[in-house]
Parts: structure tokens; C-alpha cells; sequence
């Protein structure tokens, strides 16, 4: 994580990242603290959170863990009242908590194919409509859904969660035009292959050296959210220099 240097575009903005314990969601977090934001990190697990927050609080920055299951409402509510109550208000959401297994269409199961569009898709809706209350209230704010090039495009194997971050991406589109007229900005981030621990567990031959890093993609992500309130990045593809894998 960079020295604490602050962006006037983000000092004293408070953010909520979901999967935030790892991968691309810590990265963001990270990347966020270093430009002045309040950071709440959320994910399912509480000492990766813990981590991430020490880190954070390291290199001078502002953060606190909150456990949530981004799947089940009660929890997302208990999310952002602490949220809120700590910071005294939001202005930025991060939808990025995640799951996702290559398996063939015959190999997912029920079990998976719900799970994966819970978590992806329907996790993202739960925790925008709870930041709409206080979005209003501000008379602004920014919801940030890190989708996938897989949504744009599909990949064999790969049918749930394609089709929960295609999901995920008309769910951008549709809330980007509804809540336009509230001075609250949507965008869609669309990485491609990111280097993060869910390629530990994937079988294969993967050249991970040639996948973008998350850091990289979470100083994209900080871009966005510190575009002028007259600026919206609606959609943005962050692929490997090299190509697809």
C-alpha cells in the first residue's frame, strides 16, 4: 500500500467495499485510504478484515471492518448502519464481493449456479437499495460495481458467473438511467484476468504474470469514484497488455 499522500477529489469521503478481506476488493480499499477516503471493509471474514484495516491504519489511513454476508438482507443493513453511524454518512458504494468456479454446464449444480448469482448479482442490488436512503440524503453519491470482461463476453465453462456479472452489468445500466436524475452516478468496472488469490484454487495452466494486477485495477476503480460530480465514467474495460489469456 502507497504512503498516505491524499487526492482532494477523495479526502474525507466514506466508502463501503464489499469483498474487501482479499484480491481486488483489499486492493481498493487500500487504494482508497491512500487517497484521504474512510474506508469500511466488509467481507465474510473477520481477520482478513482485521488485516486490511491495520494496514490501512499503518500508512495513516482511516478504516474499519464490518463482517457481512452481502446475500442476506439483515446483514446488509447492519453494514450500512455501522457504516454510517461512524462516519457520519456515505458517499461511495464498491459492489465487489464475488465467487466464481470454471466448471462445464453439466457440472454446476443448483446449489452453485444460486450461489454465484446470489452472491454476484443479487448482493449488488441489496446493498445499492440500502445506499439509496442515504444517497438521497447527501443529494448525491456513487455506486462502483466491479463486473467482467466475462459478462461482455463469456467464457467456456464459465456459465454462472458470466452470466452473473452480464447480470450485473444491465443492473449498472438500468440504476445508472433511474438514478441519474438524483445526482447518483453508476459505473461498471470490467476487469479482466486479475491476479488474486481465486486463482489458487483454478486448475490449469494459467500465466499469472501476464494477469493485471490488482492494484492496478483498483487505481482505475479510484479514478472513477474521483471524476468530478459533472463526470461520469459510465463503463470501463481494463484488460492485459498482452490479451486475453
Amino acid at each position: 500500500m502507497a504512503v498516505l499522500g491524499g487526492d482532494p477529489a477523495m479526502e474525507g469521503m466514506t466508502a463501503i467495499v464489499t469483498g474487501a478481506g482479499r484480491g481486488i476488493g483489499r486492493a481498493i480499499a487500500e487504494e482508497f485510504a491512500s487517497r484521504g477516503a474512510r474506508v469500511v471493509v466488509s467481507s465474510r471474514s473477520l481477520p482478513q478484515l482485521e488485516a486490511v484495516c491495520r494496514g490501512i491504519e499503518a500508512s495513516g489511513g482511516e478504516a474499519i471492518p464490518v463482517v457481512c454476508d452481502v446475500t442476506n438482507t439483515a446483514d446488509v443493513r447492519h453494514l450500512f448502519e455501522t457504516a454510517t453511524v461512524a462516519f457520519e454518512g456515505l458517499d461511495i458504494l464498491v459492489n465487489n464481493a464475488g465467487v466464481g468456479q470454471f466448471l462445464s454446464l453439466a457440472e454446476t449444480t443448483e446449489e452453485i449456479w444460486d450461489t454465484t448469482l446470489d452472491t454476484n448479482l443479487k448482493g449488488a442490488f441489496l446493498c445499492s437499495r440500502e445506499a439509496l436512503p442515504h444517497f438521497e440524503q447527501n443529494g448525491s453519491g456513487f455506486i462502483i460495481n466491479i463486473a467482467s470482461v466475462a459478462g461482455a463476453r463469456g467464457f467456456s465453462n464459465f456459465a454462472a458467473y458470466s452470466a452473473s456479472k452480464a447480470g450485473l452489468i444491465g443492473l449498472s445500466r438500468a440504476l445508472r438511467e433511474e438514478l441519474r436524475p438524483k445526482k447518483i452516478r453508476v459505473s461498471a468496472v470490467l476487469p479482466g484476468a486479475t491476479d488474486s488469490p481465486f486463482w489458487d484454487t483454478v486448475s490449469g495452466n494459467w500465466d499469472r504474470a501476464k494477469m493485471i494486477a490488482s492494484a492496478d485495477v483498483a487505481k482505475v476503480v479510484a479514478d472513477v469514484a474521483s471524476q468530478p460530480a459533472s463526470v461520469l465514467t459510465e463503463e470501463v474495460v481494463i484488460m492485459p497488455a498482452g490479451g486475453a489469456l
